[in-house]
């Protein structure tokens, strides 16, 4: 019996899942996406794949080789440091063969991989969900309609999920707790054609990434695989901010000198990421939103969610689309071993249980970083030891970290110790 699967999101984590499902001929999988194509935005800036997690998952999906053709290696350079520039880790770019473990790839780029990755027709473009509705059945082929904005309807899967991101209309026929304002907000900038419009800035990051740091502010600079620079302007704002400022949020000549005002005591480099903003390129206004730590939905047949329809978070970490992923590679693997449509509700139930186990540990180190260094006064320097102690944890295995820790705690100190007296 072939087990017919919706999916609603053609993000990662949506196409990885539906590329593990159509792996095995049990499965037939619908993809409704929202938006009218592939190109109809763009897709932001660069992703981190960690081994055990993004990579895992797409290795699993038979797409490694196909990945290694856009990964970048060198984007594992990266700079944190204070508005003065003023550096606290430095990382330096790596190759293929001495990987850190953390190759970056254009989110378009990848999100064009896996969709070129399935069969034509996979996907149903512009069917933007405007909600699940209920019926009053234990049979879940009967159970759940996909209600559509165009007044369509889509209906008899034996599973529904929900890969449609912070704002799911899947989670809302789950729960109604809804994403609460994380307290951060700002821009995404662009430079296009970097090496020749903004050398000093291209040769500053070194094919990587900067994060600099000051109490309730971030600058970050990451370059993309198309020689453009994504720039992030966050800063801790009031919610509602976006309609308290004096001038326009997609005007890009405005935003930019709003921004070289606000960041206007950032040492003269880092400032410059702003300055050569192109005049042209897009501008995104973005608030970040976040679930509360420890989310979970009460189980319903036939229903579940991947990604950040189950477990958005701040994006500072690089968990987000790593632990999307990994998400669907643990559903997939739950929804491989079916043998007969009896054993579907089981396997949601562990898939649920372990993503609750797992979901709460990343959540919360999410939240404690965007804390400490939004949040925390003299910021980076008073909470870097802090911050490089979670960026272990994270790159990690708990064992590893666990058995390591009395080493780690006493180097990480020592080192930022002497560090920060070195560099006054």
């Amino acid at each position: 019996m072939a087990f017919k699967v919706a999916i609603v999101g053609a993000g990662p984590a949506g196409c990885l899942l539906a590329r593990l499902l159509l792996n095995q001929p049990k499965f037939t999988v619908t993809i409704f996406e929202a938006e009218p194509s592939i190109n109809y935005r763009a897709q932001g800036g660069s992703l981190d794949l960690h081994e055990n997690g993004g990579l895992a998952a797409l290795k699993a999906a038979g797409l490694y080789e196909e990945f290694l053709k856009h990964a970048r290696f060198d984007g594992e350079a990266l700079l944190v440091c204070d508005k003065q520039l003023k550096p606290y880790i430095q990382l330096s770019p790596t190759t293929k063969e001495h990987s850190r473990g953390r190759p970056e790839i254009d989110r378009s780029a990848l999100r064009r991989m896996l969709v070129e990755s399935l069969p034509p027709g996979t996907i149903e473009w512009k069917r933007p969900l405007r909600r699940v509705v209920t019926a009053d059945t234990a049979e879940p082929r009967q159970g759940y309609t996909l209600e559509f904005a165009d007044g369509t309807t889509a209906s008899g899967f034996d599973l529904i999920v929900g890969a449609d991101g912070a704002w799911s209309k899947v989670r809302a026929a789950l729960s109604d707790t809804v994403p609460r304002y994380a307290g951060i907000g700002g821009f995404a900038l662009q430079i296009p054609d970097a090496a020749r419009t903004a050398p000093a800035c291209a040769a500053r990051l070194k094919g990587g990434a900067i994060f600099a740091y000051s109490t309730g502010c971030m600058l970050a600079g990451q370059q993309l695989g198309d020689g453009s620079i994504n720039v992030g302007l966050w800063r801790a704002r009031p919610e509602g901010w976006e309609q308290q400022v004096d001038y326009a949020l997609a005007d890009p000549l405005a935003v930019r000198a709003a921004q070289m005002r606000e960041f206007g005591d950032y040492a003269p480099e880092l400032v410059e990421f702003i300055a050569h903003a192109g005049e042209d390129s897009p501008v995104a206004s973005r608030s970040f939103y976040t679930l509360p730590v420890g989310f979970r939905w009460d189980h319903r047949p036939g229903l579940t969610l991947v990604g950040d329809a189950a477990h958005v978070i701040c994006p500072f970490t690089g968990e987000g689309v790593n632990q999307a992923l990994t998400d669907v590679l643990q559903l997939a693997q739950a929804l491989g071993a079916l043998v007969r449509p009896s054993d579907l509700d089981s396997a949601l139930l562990k898939y649920e249980t372990e993503l609750f186990a797992r979901a709460v540990v990343f959540q919360k180190r999410a939240e404690d970083v965007a804390q400490m260094m939004f949040f925390t006064e003299g910021s980076p320097a008073t909470t870097i030891e802090r911050y490089t102690m979670q960026n272990m944890q994270n790159s990690m295995s708990p064992g590893a970290y666990k058995a390591f820790y009395p080493l780690l705690l006493t180097g990480v100190y020592g080192y930022f110790f002497w560090h920060k007296r070195l560099h006054k």
